[in-house]
Order: C-alpha cells, then structure tokens, then sequence
C-alpha cells in the first residue's frame, strides 16, 4: 500500500510525550481499523501498540545513525514551499493563527490547514 494513502497524525514533540492520534488515522479516508481488518489483520491493540513505540523511537534512531534530526524537518520545508510554490492548496499540519475555532482566537496551534500560494481570510 502506498504510504502517501496512509493519513495520521502524532500529537506533541517526538520521543517520549509523542501521542498518536489513532481515532483519526486512515487510509484513503477508511478507517485504519476497518482498512486492516479488510486485508485480513485483527491484531489491532498489539499492532497500535507496536507501531506506537516504533515511532516514538524513530527519533533517537535517526539521530544514532545521522546525528541530527534537522533532514526530517529540511524535508518538511521542502514540501511546504511546493505546496506555496505550485499552489496545491494542500491540507499540511502547520502551525497558524487560529481565530474562532474551538472558541480559540489569537494564538498559534499546529493544526490541518489549506496551504497555498493564496492566503484565505
């Protein structure tokens, strides 16, 4: 399956306060409890439970093999300014002024947003 299918999100910074968002994960809008369940997998608080610490090491991982952390987020930027530069209007979590939302105004949270070379108001 491609990657590019598969939609999750981790809450907080990388390593031990990480959480993943399982209730919001899937794969090309199915569920990724139903998806799994389609190709046969029903292991699903093992697997959750398996992938969750996988990623919650990846972080000291790639820094005991590369040193540093900063490819990830030079490779995060790249995509950000594709998404400006080609004017995708893509979905990215990034960090912006929220007003309104959650009864939230002024103040900056990392969050799914549009992102284009057009800001809308």
């Amino acid at each position: 399956m491609d990657s590019r299918s598969v939609h999750a999100f981790i809450v907080g910074e990388h390593g031990d306060s990480e959480v993943v968002a399982w209730s919001s994960a899937n794969v090309s809008g199915v569920p990724l409890s139903e998806m799994c369940e389609m190709r046969g997998h029903y292991k699903h608080k093992e697997n959750t439970a398996e992938i969750a610490t996988a990623v919650k090491n990846s972080a000291y991982e790639i820094i005991n093999k590369k040193h540093a952390t900063y490819y990830g987020i030079a490779m995060s930027v790249k995509r950000i300014c594709e998404v400006i530069m080609r004017d995708e209007k893509s979905i990215l979590p990034v960090s912006h002024m929220i007003h309104g939302v959650y009864d939230v105004d002024g103040v900056s949270l990392s969050m799914p947003a549009i992102v284009g070379a057009e800001v809308s108001k």
